[in-house]
């Protein structure tokens, strides 16, 4: 019996796997990049805030992996799947198509994020766009895990930009 659950669970796992962890007696760790992926960003910024819970500026830092990841990434998987054409690099999965998803999906989440939670950032909301577009172009082109390299990238990018936008105003 437990070998047969043992099996079903096993093949679940694989089939959201690439090629690196498909082997047949290969640690899956890619759900466990997802996971630290999604933690980054709330981790960060409660540490950032000593010990306080993110509101305001930060709401949009303490959600980015989330949001990236659960909303932006699986929509991308799903398009670029279906009707992804064009990769980014040779012998990769992901495609143009996907990552305009991705951006599309993300820029509009964390819109509405900040007009529902916090309308003040509406008016400097190019530098999420900007920070987007980057992480955009990172998880197409790298080969590294992706769920585990983009979150950490679009917070220091969402930072890095907020500050120079903040200092323009």
């Amino acid at each position: 019996m437990v070998a047969r659950v043992a099996a079903v669970v096993d093949s679940y796992f694989k089939s959201f796997c690439d090629g690196r962890e498909s082997g047949p007696n290969n640690l899956i760790l890619t759900h466990i990049y997802l996971l630290i992926g999604c933690a980054f960003a709330p981790t960060i910024s409660f540490v950032l805030l000593d010990g306080g819970f993110f509101s305001g500026d930060f709401l949009i830092f303490g959600l980015s992996g989330v949001v990236f990841l659960g909303i932006g990434d699986s929509l991308a998987s799903i398009v670029g799947k279906d009707y992804g054409s064009t990769p980014w690099v040779k012998h990769s999965s992901k495609t143009h198509e996907g990552s305009t998803v991705l951006v599309f999906a993300v820029v509009i989440v964390l819109y509405l994020l900040s007009v529902w939670l916090f309308p003040r950032m509406c008016t400097i909301f190019l530098y999420v766009i900007l920070a987007t577009i980057g992480v955009a172009v990172v998880e197409g082109c790298t080969l590294q895990h992706d769920n585990l390299v983009c979150p950490v990238f679009f917070f220091i990018a969402l930072l890095q930009l907020y500050e120079f936008f903040m200092t323009l105003v």
